[in-house]
């Protein structure tokens, strides 16, 4: 099970999750489940390294995910919206439906897992950071010439840090 560290203004709900063999299993575990709302991201990928299904009870939602990269992909739940990031790109979906999406970005890392207090959900990747709204919407995307090293919050701020050192600030509160 996955959960979501949100503070007890944000729903907390949790996400199961399956991996496959092949994208034929995924398919069927996928079609053959009960939740109103089914989705396949990631068709388009080369390389298939894994095929992982996330569960949603509480957004009556399946969601199966073909995977063509190294790291594992992420699921984070804040109210009804759904985050997932995976090879290069993250998506946000809502009553079912792809409400956001960040198109090719360089590879997937991690969810920040403490701002959805500060209203924001934060996606790391290798030479990208994304901003959405708890609602989904993508505030903001930055893109560097350097990989990114360290990532923080400080206050209210996210400190970007890079391979050379460089150091970077971005204000959460608007």
């Amino acid at each position: 099970m996955i959960k979501c560290d949100c503070d007890e203004r944000i729903k907390v709900v949790e996400a199961e999750f399956k991996s496959f063999e092949n994208v034929g299993e995924l398919e069927l575990f996928v079609d053959s489940q009960r939740q109103k709302y089914k989705i396949i991201l990631g068709k388009d990928g080369i390389v298939i390294n894994a095929a992982i299904a996330y569960v949603v009870e509480s957004c009556n939602l399946v969601v199966g995910l073909l995977t063509d990269g190294i790291l594992r992909p992420e699921c984070k739940i804040i109210n009804d919206c759904v985050y997932f990031g995976f090879n290069r790109e993250a998506v946000c979906i809502k009553n079912g439906m792809v409400i956001a999406k960040t198109g090719e970005l360089s590879e997937f890392y991690e969810f920040i897992s403490d701002t959805a207090d500060k209203g924001v959900v934060i996606a790391i990747f290798e030479l990208d950071v994304v901003c959405f709204n708890v609602g989904g919407g993508i505030l903001w995307v930055k893109s560097f010439d350097e990989i990114l090293s360290k990532w923080e919050l400080v206050d209210e701020r996210l400190c970007i840090i890079t391979e050379e050192d460089n150091q970077y600030y971005f204000n959460l509160i608007c």
